[in-house]
């Protein structure tokens, strides 16, 4: 099996584990490809080390058969644009805090591993959201896995949105800013804005504003087949369109176009492996401390 591995920077605590299931990797006939950053900062003292394959390009790890991302959900994110459009299979490793995307526990690694190299694994396919700007056909963003956002700029002030539903008007939105989630997003900046938490089978997208001064906007569920279109505007004549947190400038009367992309991430999942458990262990719902 070809397996790439994608981290940005692991700290050295972590490397007990990472080398026991390099090993276990090699050992069992697989190729391993990194990134150069990744060999040069993390791995430069492995003794696994002339094992890897250095990449620098997505389009030279087109074959590969897995892409695990050692980090947190940004990581898995990160990990997710640079595969493209490459039917890849991810699956990643949580060092870092929450984890929703990035379920494999450090060290449980190992035994994942294990259980994929013995085809023991479900795919998950989680949509994108695709975005164009209709008034500038130059202009070219990357699909967006959790979220898109517009705010105001320079200052996050009230701006006003204008959002439209297959092409038919939805509402003006007065807010700090408007969102449009997916089901992978629902727990992420869009649950801080007070959406709702969505199954990621669901085939639907969720407008979410961002502290609404009209107070009768709330979030909205639609179907994942409509195409939604934003507006905004604002005195200052600028706002920053943020795609999974990456910022882009665009200008007041912009219109954005936002559909499901026609490529989907494809999350290895593992036996065992639950939505409902993730949000349950994870954030602790449905916790109540007097039982």
């Amino acid at each position: 099996m070809k397996i790439f591995l994608y981290t940005r920077k692991v700290d050295m605590d972590h490397f007990e584990y990472i080398n026991q299931w390099v090993e276990f990797l090699i050992r069992r006939g697989c190729q391993l490809f990194v990134q150069e950053n990744f060999l040069s900062i993390n791995l430069s003292y492995s003794p696994w080390r002339e094992y890897f394959q250095v990449v620098s390009e997505n389009n030279q790890i087109e074959d590969v058969d897995l892409a695990v991302g050692i980090g947190g959900d940004g990581t898995l994110l990160e990990l997710s644009r640079f595969i493209g459009n490459y039917r890849i299979p991810i699956i990643g490793v949580n060092t870092g805090r929450l984890g929703f995307l990035s379920v494999v526990q450090l060290h449980q690694a190992k035994e994942s591993f294990e259980w994929i190299l013995n085809q023991e694994f479900e795919i998950e396919h989680r949509s994108f959201i695709s975005i164009a700007q209709s008034d500038n056909e130059e202009a070219i963003f990357p699909n967006a896995l959790n979220e898109v956002v517009i705010v105001g700029y320079p200052h996050n002030t009230m701006i006003a949105v204008h959002a439209y539903v297959n092409d038919r008007f939805l509402a003006t939105y007065w807010a700090d800013g408007l969102m449009l989630a997916t089901p992978t997003g629902s727990t992420a900046y869009s649950l801080s804005c007070g959406g709702p938490i969505v199954s990621p089978d669901t085939n639907s997208f969720i407008i979410t504003p961002i502290a609404p001064h009209n107070l009768n906007v709330r979030p909205l569920i639609i179907p994942m087949s409509q195409k939604v279109t934003f507006i905004p505007e604002s005195r200052e004549g600028k706002f920053m369109m943020n795609i999974d947190g990456q910022g882009h400038l665009i200008h007041s009367g912009a219109r954005i176009v936002m559909e499901r992309a026609q490529n989907e991430l494809r999350l290895v999942k593992l036996k065992g492996s639950d939505f409902f458990d993730t949000i349950r262990n994870k954030m602790g719902w449905g916790f109540d401390q007097r039982n």
